[in-house]
Formats: C-alpha cells, structure tokens, sequence
C-alpha cells in the first residue's frame, strides 16, 4: 500500500513538472506565433490619427510580422506595407519631405499607415470596406459594392477576404496585449 502512495506522489510530481514546461513552451510559442513591438508607436500614432490600436497591431502582424524591413513582391514595404504612391500622397498630405528611404523606418511607416486608415475610414466609415481598400486598393474595391452595407461576402478576391478574416480575428488578442 505505501509504494502504491509513493507512485502516485511521483507520478502526481512529474505530471506537475510536465504540465509547467508545457505551460512555458505554449506562451513562449504563443508570443513567437503572435509577435508584438512598436507598442509606443502603435499607441501613439493610432491615439492621434483616431484608428483602433488593436487594428494597427493586428494589420502590422499580418502584412509584415513586425518586420520593418519587409518588402512584398509588389513592392510594398515596411511594417505596414505602404506602396510607394501612398507613402508619396501621405508625405506630401502632411507636407512632409518624401525621402523614400524612410518608408523604412518604423515610427514613419506607422505614422503614415495611421494617416492613411484615418482618411479611408473617414471616407468609407466601413472597418472591412477600409480594409479591403488597405489590401486590394480604393478602386478594385469599389466595383465591388458601396460601403454602406458592404460585408465580408462582398469581398471578391480569396486572398482580401482572408487578409481581412485575419485582421478581424487578431484583434481581439491585440486590443489585451495593449491594454
């Protein structure tokens, strides 16, 4: 009967040990899976130009993973993948130099991917209108519907429908980690 007691004290022992390295390996995993930085910048330029920072975090994870360097295939780049023509039209909207080379840096590119979800939500008014409008551009959106009434199943393009999907669903974890 006492070695019966002392198996399941030594089980009980290292069911506990187990279940604390598994505890750590799933938030370190959890954190790597779903990276946060620029939390100053993110605060900052989302409190000024009056987006959802919870939206900016899970926008930056989506299209670079808080890369700031990241450079798509189409040529957008930085932490927000900005093109080129909107980092250009920002610029000079805020009647600020366009030295290219800053499309690089992350409180610039934060600062005028902010800007620039400010001016299509105050255009559109519509979260996944705006969105699709950030992935696939203001006009190959508009031929799919106004923005009033515009919804996920309007998106016509598989590869916006998931972008946004993402964004949406990644929020929520966001709006927690920025608290």
């Amino acid at each position: 009967m006492a070695i019966i007691i002392k198996m399941r004290k030594i089980i009980a022992f290292f069911v506990a040990v187990f279940s604390v390295f598994m505890f750590a390996f799933l938030l370190v995993e959890f954190y790597v899976i779903f990276p946060i930085g620029y939390v100053f910048e993110i605060k900052k330029y989302s409190n000024e130009y009056d987006v959802n920072p919870a939206l900016v975090a899970s926008l930056i994870c989506v299209e670079s993973r808080f890369n700031s360097s990241a450079k798509s295939s189409k040529g957008a780049s930085g932490l927000m993948q900005l093109m080129p023509t909107t980092f250009q039209w920002v610029a000079g909207e805020m009647g600020e130099e366009n030295d290219e080379q800053k499309i690089f840096d992350a409180d610039t590119n934060i600062k005028y991917g902010c800007y620039y979800l400010s001016y299509l939500f105050e255009k559109y008014k519509n979260e996944i209108y705006v969105l699709s409008c950030y992935n696939a551009g203001e006009g190959t959106v508009s031929l799919w519907g106004q923005s009033e009434n515009f919804s996920i199943e309007h998106i016509q393009f598989a590869e916006t429908r998931n972008y946004v999907q993402r964004i949406e669903n990644l929020k929520r974890f966001y709006a927690s980690r920025l608290q």
